[in-house]
């Protein structure tokens, strides 16, 4: 096989990362409608919805491992195939299972060095529902079939993909539920699957940036929004430092619905909102995330529960007004309607958006933003609501947003966990070319 420089190969900058995932990106998401389709064709979807979450483990406990419904290469674009074939370097799969979606990054990387990874492929594939009884079959076939796939694309004989998955949010707000899903998940397909704590979370969105921006200073702060949470993280002498608030884009919609709107549809979209609501609706967001309460509400994380962390995050924050901004929140809603000719928006501009937004139907605010092909623009004013809010309460002037979600910490992250538990070598990391050179 042919030799690979390792200036190809050794990613400094995620910009080159991304640009690589491109070109693979498009024909592995275009596999998700087949991956899709597989899941709910599977006999154990349709499992009786009126036996009990006990009943249903219980069955899958005496059953053989779920066997993958499908072999992707025929269905693969010759593309994708040639990568595969031969390869020889270490691949890490790394799952970002959010509340909303989950997203998954491909990357080839050294087992000698924690820094020396080339991200190769992306596919992200919307899970719009919550963990309950009905929907463990989905999500369990959900994750064995992405796996499925994956392999079929990227692994060989002698070098399987190590796949490395922490669910967020969504998992966590089932509590035991999604605890047991998780550790199910895990014993059927094989992918090293957890639950993550909140604090963990920031961590994945931190490593992403930094390891995105050429020399990025330890004093960075990012910020990341969920469908489920926010976190604001940055590092102190090595060690991750992080805000958090059990709040985010999607966990508010039912609150501003009762105490605003005073609907009983709870999850219906904000559309319309008369500018009293939505300043009454900043003030509800702004109290849950700082003093953790309002009303009959309670926030278990809030901004100010961690004294010595909000201090060192607020001056940092302080000192340059500016902070980066993490996930689909910044780079699809806030970038691409309050500020698209840029990489960066300002508190200024979501407020003005805002009032522009006030007593709009949603079709009066497509038409006016050109937003009918967005299918996530129902939730545009509720993502407004929630950056002015935090803005605000943070002291942020700016957000910079770069076009990566937690997949690139998480395979930093899995990276690590895979050097922790592979068997010790000696490396010249000079001239790497996938694989691991003994002196």
């Amino acid at each position: 096989m042919k030799r690979i420089s390792a200036q190809t190969l050794i990613l400094f900058i995620t910009g080159f990362a991304l640009c690589q995932a491109s070109k693979t990106a498009p024909s592995l998401q275009a596999l998700v409608p087949l991956i899709e389709q597989n899941i709910k064709n599977h006999p154990i979807y349709e499992y009786c919805s009126n036996s009990s979450p006990e009943d249903f483990f219980k069955l899958l406990a005496h059953a053989a491992p779920i066997k993958p419904s499908d072999d992707y290469r025929h269905a693969a674009p010759s593309e994708i195939i040639a990568i595969a074939a031969g390869h020889e370097h270490n691949r890490i799969a790394a799952y970002d299972v959010g509340s909303t979606g989950t997203r998954v990054t491909i990357a080839d990387v050294n087992i000698c060095d924690p820094n020396q990874f080339k991200v190769i492929g992306y596919l992200s594939i919307s899970t719009p529902f919550e963990i309950t009884h009905e929907t463990i079959p989905h999500r369990l076939l959900l994750y064995q079939e992405i796996k499925n796939c994956i392999d079929s694309l990227y692994s060989s004989g002698t070098q399987p993909v190590f796949h490395y998955a922490r669910a967020t949010a969504g998992f966590r707000n089932a509590g035991e539920l999604g605890v047991e899903l998780a550790m199910k998940i895990r014993t059927v397909s094989g992918i090293n699957f957890k639950v993550a704590q909140q604090e963990k979370e920031g961590w994945f969105s931190y490593e992403s940036v930094a390891k995105t921006i050429a020399n990025a200073p330890e004093e960075l702060v990012v910020w990341d929004v969920g469908g489920g949470s926010i976190q604001v993280t940055t590092q102190e002498a090595g060690r991750y430092v992080t805000l958090g608030s059990s709040y985010a884009s999607r966990s508010i919609i039912p609150i501003i619905n009762a105490e605003v709107k005073k609907i009983k549809t709870l999850n219906e979209p904000l559309f319309p909102m008369s500018l009293g609501q939505i300043q009454q609706a900043l003030s509800i967001v702004s109290e849950l995330n700082v003093h953790g309460s309002y009303e009959a509400y309670t926030n278990k994380n809030s901004f100010l529960k961690n004294a010595q962390a909000a201090k060192l995050i607020l001056d940092r924050i302080h000192n340059t007004g500016t902070v980066y901004g993490v996930g689909d929140f910044h780079h699809r809603s806030m970038r691409k309607y309050v500020a698209p000719a840029n990489n960066h928006y300002t508190r200024a501009q979501v407020k003005a958006l805002l009032l522009e937004l006030a007593d709009l139907t949603q079709t009066q605010a497509q038409d006016l933003l050109d937003g009918h092909e967005d299918p996530f623009f129902k939730y545009l004013l509720s993502d407004l609501i929630l950056a002015y809010s935090t803005m605000q309460t943070l002291g942020i002037s700016k957000v910079n947003t770069l076009a990566v979600d937690n997949g690139i910490g998480l395979v930093h992250l899995g990276h690590q966990k895979l050097l922790n538990t592979s068997t010790p070598h000696e490396c010249s990391t000079q001239s790497w070319d996938g694989s691991c050179t003994a002196n």
